[in-house]
């Protein structure tokens, strides 16, 4: 067996790796650097601002994210997490235009931008900037396990694949349709390039996704392993594997959120301004691209009908986890991102000429314009996106400040002991102004202040430095609730909203 120096030696490309470096740094910097340098917590990011490794990563089946804590450390250290990331993101570019061939510098830059700035990253480090580095790792080490399986055979390899891909899905489950989506793409990349379908294309496929299946496997057994030895249970949550399969009653109606939610975030949402435009025109071009090789290259209608079944099943394995979530999260969307790459590796296509596509200056002109505006659209979006979310923190700082001075001004609450109540719209969604739901609502944890759920509120009162002993029991919550002298209390910001009710401190928003 050769050895694995020699190996990566012979296959290193140089320049593609320099300008997957400089595409990394430039576009992941334009496109998130403000949160890096100017980190707000909201959402999740308030529980977790300091608090890593707990056990509900391993009941989410994330059993290798507290380990991950420990190398990389459990404070969410912005500058680190985005440097790992990028390490990580320059590391999946590089391989990825290496599978599709992607020679050309300017194609290789704007591949960086697509998987840099993009919807995903935009959440992730938003909302969830203390698992930005897991997701990444997550990501580059399941298109590392497509890159080993497609570049190398023998039983040694393909461990190795599968190690990389439970490895993978030890951090985050979602990136198992990034892995599947990219084997399919590479197969409608080589059905364009052949001008046909080949036997050995698809065997190829059915190897990899095998494969993949056989890890998938390998990590359930793991999972379930680990869930034993420690005597926790998985919930049945939106990121959980076991969630793909429940509830199959609604499978029809998840599928149609999905495609919906996903439709609309490329064509329809606000949002994304001229990045609207950009991909109609785009999803436009390279249709009457297609369909222009198909009528040129005489393929069969069988060859035809193939491409376009792989094209179908290829969006089915990207949204496989919105499938399963019945949910717009973008977060698990990352493989959607997949076909920007697959029209630029058209582009090269074009570019070089074959007896199917001619060259075409003004055509690939014309594209490469579009996917620069696509770009343009998302680096402005998210720079919007986090401007916004500091507008947001300032405000909810601001906010409760006011709260907690009028706590201090009831004589009977004693820190971190009189059990404090919460009622009503602690975001404050429907207070002053709706900022966020003009542009940045459908990112999913956007409210009118940090606070996004219960936990959140009493983290929020941390950063301001007072622990308060925040009752979250159900039970409790809507007894109090039901109660005449709290039904008929003020709301925030009149007087009377805090009251002493019982034994409870009672905040009315």
């Amino acid at each position: 067996m050769e050895k694995i120096g020699t190996s990566i030696k012979r296959n290193y490309n140089p320049a593609r790796l320099k300008y997957s470096v400089i595409g990394t740094v430039v576009f992941y910097l334009a496109a998130n650097g403000f949160i890096l340098f100017n980190y707000v917590p909201q959402h999740d990011d308030l529980n977790y601002v300091g608090n890593f490794g707990e056990t509900w990563a391993v009941r989410l089946g994330k059993f290798l994210v507290p380990a991950f804590g420990y190398l990389r450390g459990i404070i969410t250290a912005p500058l680190l997490i985005g440097l790992l990331s990028m390490v990580c993101l320059c590391a999946m570019i590089y391989m990825l235009v290496d599978l599709l061939e992607i020679n050309r510098p300017f194609f290789i830059l704007l591949t960086a931008g697509f998987l840099c700035a993009n919807i995903t990253q935009t959440e992730n480090l938003s909302s969830f900037l203390f698992l930005e580095d897991v997701f990444m790792t997550a990501a580059m080490l399941s298109c590392l396990a497509v890159y080993i399986s497609q570049k190398k055979d023998g039983v040694k390899w393909k461990a190795v694949s599968v190690l990389c891909m439970v490895s993978s899905m030890g951090l985050y489950q979602a990136y198992l349709s990034f892995a599947i989506t990219l084997v399919l793409i590479l197969l409608l990349n080589n059905i364009l390039k052949r001008g046909k379908v080949c036997k050995e294309d698809i065997l190829g496929m059915l190897k990899s996704v095998l494969l993949l299946l056989f890890a998938v496997s390998i990590y359930f057994i793991i999972n379930k392993l680990v869930l034993s030895l420690t005597g926790l249970t998985e919930p049945n949550d939106y990121h959980s594997m076991s969630n793909l399969l429940q509830d199959l009653g609604s499978l029809l109606n998840r599928i149609y959120v999905a495609y919906g939610s996903k439709f609309s975030m490329f064509f329809v949402r606000k949002g994304m301004g001229l990045g609207r435009i950009g991909n109609c025109l785009l999803a436009i071009i390279f249709t009457l691209i297609v369909h222009f090789y198909f009528c040129k290259s005489h393929m069969s209608v069988k060859d035809r009908l193939i491409f376009l079944v792989f094209l179908c099943v290829s969006t089915g394995s990207a949204l496989m986890f919105n499938i399963g979530a019945g949910m717009v999260a973008y977060r698990l969307s990352f493989a959607l991102f997949l076909y920007y790459l697959f029209a630029i590796s058209i582009l090269e296509i074009i570019i070089e000429g074959s007896d199917f596509i001619p060259k075409s200056l003004l055509l690939t002109t014309i594209s490469s314009f579009l996917l620069c505006i696509v770009i343009w659209s998302n680096l402005v979006y998210s720079n919007g996106a986090y401007t916004t979310q500091k507008i947001i923190f300032d405000r909810s700082i601001s906010l409760y400040t006011r709260v907690l001075d009028d706590i201090y001004e009831i004589p009977e609450y004693v820190h971190n002991q009189t059990p404090v109540i919460i009622l009503g719209d602690y975001t404050f969604d429907d207070y002053a102004y709706n900022l966020s739901k003009k542009e940045y609502r459908d990112l999913g944890t956007f409210k009118n202040t940090s606070v996004t759920y219960p936990l959140t509120v009493k983290n929020l009162m941390r950063y301001l430095g007072e622990e308060i002993n925040m009752i979250l029991d159900e039970n409790i919550y809507t007894k109090t609730a039901e109660k005449p002298e709290v039904r008929n209390m003020p709301s925030f910001p009149n007087k009377g909203y805090i009251q002493m009710i019982d034994e409870y401190l009672v905040i009315n928003f």
